[in-house]
């Protein structure tokens, strides 16, 4: 990895965190650097929510009590004691006190943790914005309505830099859902209007606009990621192939093509991002180099027999989303699009505005 370096990830008993975990370690000897992660489910308990393993919510039974007790298991098996750090990210206090011995030391931080449920959102994460960039303000605030936005902002003062100090790197996992669905004619680029139709879409942006403002960030990559998936996690597959709350697959006319990203190119950019010996502040699109059509997502899913549907048929529907309130009706025509229509995105980087000062 050249440079030594010390590296802070959260979330390392998810799906992605693990994956990144097991990928650095790989490329890291001893000399080279040292990895260290936040992570509450290492301390072996049932209760292991919103600070890691929430995360890993892209299969299924990830969050359940005994996964996240194998997970724990994994990190112990990985990562020497020292290097496990037992900790909720939305307790700021407990926070700061483990991380206290590395004050001043983290190169690196890859913020891979995130609740993805949005019954555990709020509703009132602001798609156009002002996030606050008072750090002791968000968390005030944030951690009863947007354990996200408490979770950036708690990461932010636990590892503030000393005065003349340098902020470490932050490579944050954001998502495409900040975005929205409908009326995507196009491959969608970082640089267009962001509609977010969901809670996940808006705590996603409040964060990305909270990284953005903080002060002292010189080394910014956000990665705005399509739904991840594995030949071994295939729920992000399965949901673009079935209805709805169903397993019953549904073969769209005209074929639908959709952005994925497979784990394993997520996690080489991670790492790239990680051995970059340049400051940057960028946001990106991270995807697989081309869409994927949804008839071949049936057979990768080990569908048989799929439904025909012609969307034509449906498409009224949408058009009469247009005349129901706003918000809801937004919701609506999203939700029609991610179903019978292509979301594609544009493979992209662009620069993030200077940082306040």
């Amino acid at each position: 990895m050249g440079d030594r370096k010390r590296i802070l990830l959260t979330g390392a008993s998810g799906y992605i965190g693990r994956a990144v975990l097991k990928q650095l370690l790989a490329a890291t000897d001893a000399d080279a650097g040292e990895g260290y992660v936040l992570s509450r489910s290492a301390a072996g308990t049932a209760d292991s929510g919103l600070g890691t393993a929430s995360a890993s919510t892209l299969n299924s039974p990830a969050g359940s009590p005994e996964s996240l007790r194998a997970s724990a298991a994994d990190l112990r098996a990985l990562l020497p004691p020292e290097r496990i750090l037992s900790c909720d990210l939305l307790d700021r206090d407990a926070l700061t006190a483990a991380l206290a011995p590395l004050a001043g030391k983290i190169d690196v931080i890859i913020h891979c943790a995130a609740a993805t449920d949005n019954s555990q959102l709020s509703r009132t994460a602001a798609p156009s914005g002002a996030a606050a960039t008072d750090n002791s303000q968000l968390s005030r605030t944030a951690a009863s309505s947007d354990p996200n936005q408490a979770m950036i902002a708690n990461l932010l003062k636990a590892t503030e830099p000393e005065p003349g100090g340098t902020a470490p790197r932050w490579i944050h996992l954001s998502s495409v859902s900040v975005y929205g669905d409908a009326g995507r004619a196009d491959a969608t680029r970082p640089d267009v209007r962001l509609r977010p139709s969901g809670a996940y879409g808006r705590s996603k942006l409040a964060c990305e606009r909270s990284l953005i403002r903080a002060p002292g960030l010189d080394d910014l990559r956000i990665l705005r990621v399509t739904p991840v998936f594995s030949p071994e996690a295939l729920r992000n597959v399965a949901v673009r192939v079935c209805l709805p709350g169903t397993s019953l697959p549904l073969r769209i006319w005209p074929e639908p093509r959709h952005s994925l990203l497979s784990l394993s190119v997520l996690v080489r950019a991670i790492v790239a991002h990680v051995n970059d010996v340049t400051a940057r502040r960028t946001m990106e699109n991270l995807t697989d180099s081309k869409p994927y059509g949804q008839h071949s997502l049936i057979a990768d899913c080990g569908k048989g027999f799929a439904l025909p549907i012609l969307e034509y048929i449906f498409r009224p529907i949408y058009w009469g989303c247009f005349l129901i309130p706003r918000g809801v009706g937004y919701h609506l025509r999203c939700f029609y699009w991610k179903l019978f229509r292509s979301n594609v995105y544009a493979e992209g980087q662009f620069p993030l505005p200077a940082r306040e000062t």
